[in-house]
């Protein structure tokens, strides 16, 4: 069992708003996770089912695969090769292996 008293009331108070606020923010990017495969799966006729499977690991078809990738530039995303710089701005990238610790 966790002492509250070694934290303090307020460090404790602190503590659990900002467990509170992580949760909330899972909960939302979870909801808007399953509303673009909801929506990707409309535009491209590609199961929602097939998408998460996809997610964890699973195969997809290439041809399955371009459709998704131009689905997602259409609507104004960038892919990049790994080294490439794309101009624009912010971006998101996954880490290269090197950088996986």
């Amino acid at each position: 069992m966790f002492d509250v008293n070694i934290l303090g009331a307020e460090n404790c108070k602190f503590l659990m708003t900002s467990v509170l606020m992580k949760l909330k923010l899972l909960k939302a990017i979870s909801g808007a996770l399953h509303d673009v495969r909801r929506i990707l799966g409309r535009r491209t006729a590609i199961s929602a089912v097939s998408i998460r499977a996809f997610e964890k690991g699973g195969e997809m078809r290439e041809s399955n695969l371009r459709l998704i990738k131009l689905t997602f530039e259409s609507a104004g995303i960038i892919f990049q090769e790994e080294g490439e710089m794309v101009q624009g701005g912010i971006g998101v990238r996954l880490k290269t292996s090197s950088e996986v610790k």
